[in-house]
């Protein structure tokens, strides 16, 4: 019999797991699609700080990936419309 045990991971575990997900998608998004991957940090840190674990590096990365994401975007924006 398999227990119920094995499905549930120790808090700490997850936020462990949370944090280095937002600083992966923090680094990431800084250099590629920032504007998806930004998000996700910003989310992933508020999850591994809620679950007592400090975030903050991946979280002013993911703010900085969104914030660059949506500059990227914009300035697409205005080269196709030939502004």
């Amino acid at each position: 019999m398999s227990s119920v045990n094995n499905y549930l991971t120790d808090p700490a575990e997850e936020a462990e797991k949370a944090r280095n997900t937002a600083l992966f998608s923090g680094v990431f998004g800084l250099f590629i699609a920032g504007i998806i991957a930004g998000p996700i940090a910003i989310f992933q840190a508020r999850k591994a700080e809620r679950l007592g674990r400090s975030a903050r590096a991946g979280k002013i990365l993911g703010w900085i990936s969104t914030i660059l994401g949506v500059v990227q975007l914009i300035v697409l924006i205005f080269r196709l419309t030939g502004m």
